[in-house]
């Protein structure tokens, strides 16, 4: 590895993109790994984050221009160069530096790493300042690219729904997500969240379905602030939140978050738990239970059994409540995770939707008569929502839909009965859920 230059938030955001490139890893988990390793400023963890998930998210787009101008650009450019003028250009583009010291300072950059190309990186970064697109009419494979989104994903969204859907999606994919935070209701109230704001001068706005939930602009004063490191407050989507709910939690409940990880929506599931009740939280590998166990212990919530579990094939116990919070292609949040998109491909869609089947026919066995399962994705894709339910009720006739009108507001409840949202319509994550009750 190169050495790097901690105050130089350009050499931490190539270091970041290389790592993720060459490791086939996670976006977050090649920030997390960077950040941890090094001892870097609070406004350098910001600007390199902004930078890098910026860069990711208008991957294609930037690519557009450097074919144009580099002959076989994706043949005979290095990955680091590659990266070196993509964090460039988008500096130009979204940043206000002097575009001079941009240019300047990914030159000094590129030296070293190969000093073949710092000509051509500065020849190339100075002629994209003033470069125009030159489409007037894309086909639909350039609009995708354009629109910094796979070919394939793009035409499925026209397919599945219509051109217009795809590019306000794609549209909305390329917009910096909004940042929520909840209120943990057991340590904390919203008035103290509230007075706390307006004293440090902190903008927020309310949602208006769910008053525990807050907009915040400088979210990283607030990750940064002991209120958060004492889990008093939390990051959390109301999207999220939406689904906790529709577990109608009651005393005695015995509840399994069977995908629990890194423990979002079990943190909230455990503030809304009642008197006399459990809750078991599993997860699969020992990874992802390290980062449940980080939430939980930061939310001072230490009354939740976690254990590790494949719940494809495992037993569970016995309960009344379940959560299926599945894995799935994550396409209705891919502004928060703009790697998904590049990473992601019609065979992955076809295999997340079979062990999405996997899950639900295993978990279900666990549930007593009677009793409630919450099915719930952050994708958008028919196959991976309404397709599950429908095959699983196919074949499970001791089981059936449960109408939802009273706990979710009517505006997110589509034609079939389920909880759904469109981030570009509702300014929330994308999502699926259904509740279904086994019959006594």
């Amino acid at each position: 590895m190169h050495k790097i230059n901690v105050q130089n938030y350009r050499e931490i955001s190539l270091a970041i993109l290389i790592h993720n490139h060459k490791n086939n890893t996670r976006l977050y988990e090649s920030i997390e790994y960077f950040f941890s390793k090094l001892n870097l400023d609070k406004s350098i963890k910001k600007t390199s984050t902004y930078l890098v998930q910026g860069t990711m998210r208008e991957l294609s787009s930037l690519d557009i221009v450097f074919e144009d101008l580099i002959k076989k650009y994706h043949n005979s450019i290095p990955i680091e160069i590659k990266y070196i003028l993509r964090l460039g250009y988008y500096q130009i583009k979204n940043m206000s530096s002097p575009n001079y010291a941009i240019v300047s300072s990914y030159v000094d950059i590129s030296k070293k790493y190969n000093m073949k190309f710092h000509k051509m990186v500065n020849a190339v970064l100075r002629k994209s300042i003033k470069y125009k697109i030159k489409f007037k009419n894309p086909n639909i494979h350039t609009k995708s690219k354009l629109l910094n989104h796979p070919d394939w994903l793009y035409r499925k969204w026209i397919n599945d729904n219509s051109e217009e859907y795809a590019e306000k999606m794609a549209i909305w994919n390329n917009t910096i997500p909004l940042i929520w935070f909840r209120v943990n209701e057991l340590r904390y109230d919203i008035k103290s969240f509230i007075t706390y704001l307006k004293l440090k001068n902190i903008s927020f706005k309310q949602y208006n379905y769910n008053n525990i939930y807050f907009n915040i602009n400088q979210s990283s004063s607030l990750i940064y602030s002991e209120l958060f490191k004492e889990g008093k407050i939390t990051i959390q989507n109301p999207f999220s939140g939406f689904v906790c709910n529709l577990m109608e939690l009651k005393e005695n409940d015995i509840i399994i978050d069977a995908c629990a990880a890194p423990g979002g929506k079990t943190s909230y599931l455990g503030e809304l738990m009642k008197k006399n009740s459990v809750l078991y939280a599993h997860d699969l590998s020992n990874d992802r239970l390290k980062l449940l166990k980080n939430t939980l212990s930061r939310m001072k919530l230490n009354h939740i059994n976690i254990s590790k579990k494949e719940v494809t094939i495992d037993k569970l116990n016995l309960a009344n409540k379940i959560l299926l919070d599945v894995p799935c292609t994550g396409s209705g949040v891919l502004n928060k995770y703009p790697d998904i998109k590049w990473r992601k491909n019609k065979s992955d869609l076809d295999e997340m939707v079979e062990i999405q089947k996997k899950i639900i026919s295993n978990a279900s066995r666990f549930l007593k008569n009677g009793g409630l399962l919450v099915y719930s994705t952050c994708s958008i894709e028919v196959e991976e929502n309404e397709s599950i339910i429908k095959w699983f009720l196919n074949k499970k006739s001791n089981f059936h839909i449960k109408k939802i009108a009273n706990i979710i507001p009517d505006r997110f409840i589509d034609n079939n009965g389920f909880f759904s949202t469109i981030p570009y319509k509702d300014n929330i994550d994308g999502g699926f859920a259904a509740v279904l009750v086994k019959n006594d």
